[in-house]
């Protein structure tokens, strides 16, 4: 399932983000937090950009870039646990 949240700033985004992540977690289940941006990260409970979650590549971005991310590799198993993967100010990454 997705969902899209918007609304302009100050509505309390981060806020219900926040939220949800909690919820997750104190259910005992895994919960990402990604941005696309160093500042919209931090304000997520153990936040990261997506750069440094997925392996996104920053520089020399062409049709042929790729995540490289072992399909044994502890990163992988932790994406097929999360039960949520949030990703704040989607909209600002590029396509």
């Amino acid at each position: 399932m997705i969902i899209y949240i918007d609304g302009p700033g100050g509505t309390g985004k981060t806020l219900l983000f926040n939220a949800v992540l909690n919820s997750v977690r104190a259910e005992g289940n895994y919960a990402l937090a990604c941005a696309t941006s160093g500042i919209a990260s931090i304000l997520l409970q153990f936040g990261r950009t997506i750069h440094s979650r997925f392996k996104v590549p920053v520089k020399g971005l062409n049709p042929h870039s790729y995540c490289v991310i072992s399909e044994k590799g502890a990163l992988c198993e932790l994406i097929k646990k999360a039960k949520v993967i949030l990703l704040d100010e989607a909209p600002m990454g590029h396509r």
